[in-house]
């Protein structure tokens, strides 16, 4: 974008999707890219890239190194994923692809929020990631497993905007990546 658009400048930044909402809604940031933003009539949306879901597992985990498994092959193993109440959509969502596995799986909150911080160590957890998150969370204890599944939900990647006072440079950025993810044919 620097040699595109010398003057636009981008400040990146991580949130909660709930610091975000607010963040965006009082002005405090221009646009945001989010998997979960809620929905607000103030708010416009351009999708960016429709992803599936990648299982993250422990490096001892019987599935780590696989090229890919169903859900429901976790069937009794723990869920581990943070309070609901940081990203209530994204929280949602993947307890409706939990269910529409149909198999039952413990749940457990882990204390310290983030996919960072999730301990996957036992052999027996999982969590699970959009796919563009999956290979940024891979480290010598975590190994990302492609899901086979066809019938899972799946999440919109989506740069979010206020509609009211669109700055040029906010619009340039949207039509960039409008542009892109349409030549990358992400959006189906």
């Amino acid at each position: 974008m620097n040699t595109w658009r010398p003057a636009i400048r981008i400040d990146a930044q991580e949130g909660w999707s709930l610091q975000l909402d607010g963040a965006l809604s009082d002005g405090g940031l221009d646009l945001v890219v989010s998997h979960t933003l809620p929905d607000r009539v103030e708010y416009g949306r351009q999708p960016l890239r429709q992803e599936a879901f990648t299982a993250l597992v422990g490096a001892g985990h019987a599935f780590a190194g696989r090229q890919g498994v169903s859900l429901r092959d976790f069937a009794g193993q723990t869920f581990r994923f943070y309070k609901s109440q940081l990203v209530p959509p994204h929280h949602a969502t993947l307890m409706a692809a939990l269910r529409r596995a149909g198999e039952k799986f413990t749940y457990q909150e882990d204390p310290i929020p983030g996919l960072k911080h999730l301990d996957l160590h036992d052999g027996k957890s999982f969590t699970l990631v959009p796919d563009s998150m999956a290979q940024h969370l891979v480290t010598t204890d975590v190994a990302a497993v492609p899901l086979t599944d066809s019938d899972l939900p799946t999440f919109n990647l989506e740069l979010v905007w206020r509609k009211e006072g669109l700055a040029p440079a906010t619009a340039l950025v949207v039509s960039a990546a409008d542009a892109l993810s349409r030549g990358q044919r992400w959006i189906s």
